[in-house]
């Protein structure tokens, strides 16, 4: 028989195969097939029709198949010849089986720098795949991004390339991957899809801003090249050196502010670093992927300190800022004092600071004063104001007047500063005897305070003590132990009054006073006022001369029978008793002048004289018998009266008359 044209192999698959050919003219009977593989038996078949299923052949393997023609000629029973006769030649076709599904396995970087745009591909040819001829062993290799439509990345990749590192890819971003081989150009069946994540990229712009003395807020940004598997971050605090707390999730594009619930064991004085990186969860069925870690550091702000301050003086308050114990690292640290809110009385004065004097302050005025602590650049909150006033000035122009033997009055002004009242004590021997209290009146500028209940005739150290109390707690109203008190005490040396004498009046000699007190003491000094002439009220002064304890001689314009009056005091330490109660007398009336007798008879003498000057009621005349000296008489006569004749006298009796 003629041989079998144009045979085709088709339908391959890894396993199998679909022969074809056209039959020669002339008779045929059947076709008789054979194959074989460097690998394999010979295999043969028959077959009647012009083409065959060929099954059960070897993976990725090279074939040989091998058509004979065979016809059975019908006249051998006749001639004897042999029936079966064959073609001279077997057709020969080679054909290759396709490599059985390959398996790709993929693996996420561990490379966190190289893993945000990489991912490396591993695959295997099927166990069952002879590949007698490796240089026509190809691979293909398949991306894609949703696991539905794939794109070849990778094509006729040779047979012993099994693995590829994908580059170029999305950070945080989930990539399905397939595997195809191919033998000869046969395609093997895509394997099924294996996926694989990109580690996100760290987060950028990364901050620590300081919220107070306990917080840190730690601020960031994602990347945007960052893809959809981006589910997060994680942010670490350490303090010092030593972690403060277990690794938190945060959700993305968030500030993270460290508290106590976060970050219990931040360190007062830092340093305190803030780690972050981002997360990407791309599937259940791969672990969490993180990028590298952003770190930034930042220091808690200073704790407020405590403020301490001493009022010096009218013009000056010291003003010192006292650390919290907390703060144990001070190098580098200094403090900011304001007065009133905005005036800057010291600006960023190191440490060790020890005291600030506040010079530029008014008397008795009350000053807010704060304070802020600055470390690494980062303030502190602003202190609690602390109120203090400046020392009040003292009391000015003190005078005193003894009121009586118990009392004194005291007197000053105040003329600048603020004050709330006045703290009073007299004292003797630095012993306060009595103390007292004035409250300052709104508009008044002098003021007065009665000491009283003291001893007679002793000195007193007065002190007036000008307080200011700016807050209410350095005072208690009414207390003289004030710790805001003035600068220095007001005082004055002041006396009570000795008691007021009595005076006893009497005349003297013709022209002469004499006042006799009833308090004598040789460290006293007496004054004395006289009234004029039959006047009451003693107004003239008189400098007299005491010529023994207490007894006045006054002979100053005495005019004989009239009436003076008399009022004296003492004085002891320069203090000058009350007045004494009014002493009236009258001075001894002047003498008649020119007495004469006239007109004598047995029984009478005429007498005629000449009136005093001054003042006298009546001028009396005696008639003394001068051997007996008995007064034959004694008569009254109105002042002013002229001769006057003397009755009823002895006969021839020689007589003292007096007038």
């Amino acid at each position: 028989p003629g041989l079998v044209l144009d045979p085709r192999a088709s339908s391959l698959t890894s396993t199998s195969v679909e022969i074809s050919w056209r039959a020669p003219s002339g008779g045929i009977t059947q076709f008789d097939l054979s194959w074989d593989s460097p690998t394999a038996a010979v295999t043969t078949a028959t077959a009647t029709l012009t083409e065959s299923d060929i099954s059960a052949l070897q993976q990725a393997d090279d074939y040989t198949l091998n058509v004979t023609t065979m016809f059975t000629c019908p006249g051998t029973a006749i001639t004897g010849g042999t029936a079966d006769q064959l073609s001279d030649d077997p057709v020969t076709l080679e054909f290759q089986t396709v490599p059985g599904k390959p398996n790709v396995s993929v693996q996420e970087l561990d490379v966190v720098s190289t893993g945000t745009t990489e991912i490396q591909i591993e695959w295997v040819k099927h166990a069952d795949d002879v590949q007698q001829t490796p240089a026509q062993f190809k691979w293909a290799l398949f991306r894609s991004v949703d696991g539905i439509s794939y794109d070849a990345i990778l094509e006729d990749q040779p047979y012993d390339k099994l693995f590829h590192f994908d580059t170029g890819l999305s950070p945080a971003t989930l990539y399905f991957y397939k595997v195809q081989s191919s033998y000869y150009g046969g395609l093997s069946q895509k394997s099924d899809p294996d996926i694989g994540c990109t580690h996100p990229t760290p987060p950028v712009s990364v901050q620590i801003n300081t919220i107070n003395d306990t917080h840190l807020e730690c601020t960031w940004a994602s990347p945007t090249s960052n893809g959809e598997a981006l589910s997060g971050f994680e942010v670490d605090f350490n303090s010092n050196g030593n972690p403060v707390y277990v690794t938190k999730d945060v959700t993305s594009n968030v500030t993270f502010v460290g508290d106590t619930e976060f970050s219990p064991g931040l360190v007062q004085d830092g340093p305190n670093t803030c780690y972050v990186r981002a997360v990407a969860n791309c599937s259940d069925n791969i672990d969490l992927l993180y990028s590298s870690w952003s770190t930034v550091v930042g220091y808690l702000a200073p704790i407020e300190p405590t403020l301490e301050t001493t009022p010096l003086s009218e013009e000056s308050i010291q003003i010192r800022a006292v650390p919290d114990p907390a703060n144990t690292d001070t190098e580098g640290m200094t403090v900011t004092i304001l007065r009133d809110g905005d005036n800057a009385i010291a600006v960023d004065v190191p440490f060790p600071w020890i005291f600030v004097d506040d010079i530029d302050v008014q008397p008795g005025k009350e000053y807010q004063y704060t304070a802020q602590l600055k470390q690494n650049g980062i303030s502190s909150s602003t202190s609690q104001i602390k109120l203090e006033c400046a020392k009040p000035a003292p009391a000015q122009s003190l005078s005193a007047v003894a009121i009586n033997t118990t009392s004194i009055e005291l007197f000053w002004s105040m003329n600048e500063g603020d004050f709330d009242l006045f703290a009073l004590s007299a004292k003797n021997d630095l012993t306060a005897l009595q103390s007292g209290v004035v409250a300052a009146t709104s508009g008044d500028s002098t003021y007065s305070f009665v000491f009283s209940g003291l001893t007679a005739e002793n000195c007193f150290t007065l002190e007036v003590i000008t307080v200011r109390d700016c807050n209410d707690t350095d005072v208690a109203s009414g207390s003289a132990t004030a710790t805001n008190h003035s600068a220095t005490a007001a005082t004055l040396s002041a006396c009570t009054r000795p008691e007021a004498p009595g005076l006893v009046v009497g005349y003297g000699d013709l022209g002469e006073m004499v006042i006799t007190f009833n308090i004598t003491d040789s460290a006293y000094s007496y004054h004395l006022w006289r009234s004029s002439t039959n006047v009451s009220d003693p107004d003239q002064y008189l400098d007299t001369t005491m010529e023994e304890d207490g007894v006045f001689s006054d002979t100053f314009d005495i005019v004989g029978g009239y009436a003076y009056c008399y009022r004296g005091a003492v004085e002891n330490n320069g203090v000058q008793s009350l007045l004494s109660p009014v002493a009236c007398s009258c001075a001894i009336p002047n003498p008649v002048s020119e007495l004469q007798t006239t007109n004598y008879t047995d029984t009478s003498i005429s007498l005629l004289w000449t009136n005093p000057d001054g003042n006298y009621s009546y001028t009396q005349i005696k008639f003394n018998n001068q051997i007996d000296n008995a007064t034959a008489n004694a008569n009254t006569y109105d002042a002013g009266y002229g001769a006057t004749p003397v009755l009823a006298l002895t006969p021839n009796t020689p007589y003292t008359i007096t007038a």
